[in-house]
């Protein structure tokens, strides 16, 4: 589920930036702007929804003791 969500944020981004003019400076653009997408996305799909969902599917408390 994380892949996916990764893969389809990398490339919606990149697509959309070189879709609007095709040259190898906004690929170039697309692609690290994808990334930084990427990450900003999957910090926060791994923090509301895979650590809690994996929390409660082993039974592990989120709380430090």
């Amino acid at each position: 589920m994380a892949n996916f969500i990764v893969g389809s944020v990398f490339a919606y981004t990149a697509g959309l930036i070189y879709y609007k003019e095709k040259t190898f400076k906004n690929a170039i653009k697309g692609l690290i702007i994808g990334v930084l997408a990427m990450t900003v996305a999957i910090s926060f799909a791994n923090y509301y929804v895979m650590i809690p969902f994996y929390s409660k599917a082993y039974g592990l408390p989120l709380e430090k003791k």
